[in-house]
């Protein structure tokens, strides 16, 4: 499965392993044309570490001659590419994106995919991370187990940020969309005793920030796997009675915030477990579909 080989690469760049990265993306690329925007971003980021920048740049037009594009900001942003920016047909391919952005975020419209116990006592409503979508974030959260016990609510943005990719950064869209989900379940799930906003990355801090503003009806637990707290993150208010669960890495480029932001959480008594994984980056843990179903299992969440 395409999650599999990402949640690899990831690994292996954490760890420098370049040629080992190079290899896997030759070896699955052919089995994947549909990514062909993430293996060959991968691909460039490898080839401008190997010192390859001509490689690396006509490796990108290839995939946009195909009809791929990648978020501007992302081009211009991942240190990788650097050796690229002063590159005239560099700058070009940047305000092509630009212009495929902005067509897509006219298209785009908010999507949500249901699985699961059609006969719930509780429900997930889970919220892809900056840059993913909902086909990409499906199987990190269910097993044949999970989706016994409760019903999943998938959703994807309206906010597209990429080629197949999409975003929260409109708080005022994102509230709309996830509160048009929530009371959808209410209406069609009447014995719903508990939704749970969870979320990957800008997902899990949206998921966070929904369920202690109150916006939400009967939304009172948050589950956020690396949520993306920065420092502006940390004035969040509590709720009363409300609660969750953080899942986050020691390489994680937001553990630090993310930490504040448990001790932020505790000072206003929102009870919150926190699960810390040695060494893991900005990914999902490995058994990730195991833990969430043991901590769901688990109403009683312990500090």
């Amino acid at each position: 499965m395409f999650h599999d080989t990402e949640k690899k690469l990831i690994s292996l760049f954490v760890q420098k392993e370049w040629d080992e990265a190079y290899a896997l993306i030759l070896q699955d690329e052919p089995n994947h044309p549909g990514k062909l925007h993430k293996f060959s971003f991968w691909k460039a980021c490898l080839l401008c570490i190997k010192n390859e920048p001509d490689e690396a740049l006509a490796t990108l037009q290839n995939a946009f001659d195909k009809g791929f594009w990648w978020n501007p900001d992302l081009l211009k942003g991942d240190q990788d590419l650097t050796p690229l920016h002063e590159k005239k047909a560099f700058q070009g391919l940047i305000d092509e994106c630009e212009k495929r952005k902005k067509q897509a975020m006219e298209e785009a419209r908010p999507l949500v995919e249901f699985h699961g116990n059609q006969d719930p006592s509780a429900a997930v409503v889970v919220l892809h991370g900056r840059g993913g979508n909902m086909e990409d974030t499906i199987p990190y959260w269910m097993n044949e187990m999970s989706v016994r016990d409760c019903l999943f609510a998938f959703l994807q943005s309206s906010q597209a940020a990429g080629y197949e990719a999409y975003g929260w950064d409109d708080a005022d869209k994102t509230i709309r969309e996830v509160q048009g989900i929530v009371n959808k379940i209410i209406k069609d799930y009447p014995d719903v005793e508990r939704i749970i906003l969870a979320g990957f990355s800008q997902g899990g801090k949206t998921a966070i920030k929904l369920v202690l503003s109150e916006e939400l009806e009967r939304t009172n637990e948050f589950y956020a796997v690396v949520p993306a707290i920065r420092e502006e993150d940390l004035q969040m208010g509590g709720k009363s009675g409300a609660r969750g669960w953080i899942v986050t890495g020691t390489e994680d480029p937001f553990y630090a915030e993310t930490k504040k932001l448990k001790q932020h959480l505790e000072k206003q008594k929102v009870k919150c477990e926190w699960i810390e994984y040695e060494g893991m980056s900005h990914t999902y843990p490995e058994d990730f579909t195991e833990l969430f179903q043991t901590s769901f299992q688990s109403k009683k969440v312990t500090r």
